[in-house]
């Protein structure tokens, strides 16, 4: 079975980013954008600081800082919006899979 956890999920979706298909990689970065928004507690200025240390990245880069982001924000969130970002990172590490872990979920759905 999977390994749900938070860590998990994130090391796996960081595998995936540096993995997958351009394709995949645009759906990727639409999702961590989507959570980024929802998640993000930092202040103005070092939302305004990463703006501009992100505008010469390339989309995988950006992801992979977005996640950065993202576990640097999750200590100021409620065990409530922890578990919805632990979810949200579920969604996203299912983006990229390959056959033989498609093949272990429909094994595991049996």
């Amino acid at each position: 079975m999977k390994d749900t956890s938070f860590e998990a999920l994130k090391n796996n979706i960081i595998e995936d980013i540096k993995k997958c298909s351009n394709k995949e990689l645009k759906k990727i970065y639409d999702a961590i954008r989507k959570v980024l928004k929802e998640f993000d507690k930092d202040s103005f200025l070092k939302n305004c600081r990463d703006f501009f240390n992100n505008i010469l990245k390339s989309k995988q880069q950006k992801c992979l800082l977005f996640i950065n982001d993202i576990v640097d924000s999750r200590d100021k969130l409620t065990a409530e919006e922890k578990e919805k970002l632990r979810i949200a990172f579920l969604d996203i590490s299912n983006i990229h899979r390959t056959f033989i872990e498609n093949l272990i979920a429909l094994i595991g759905a049996l």
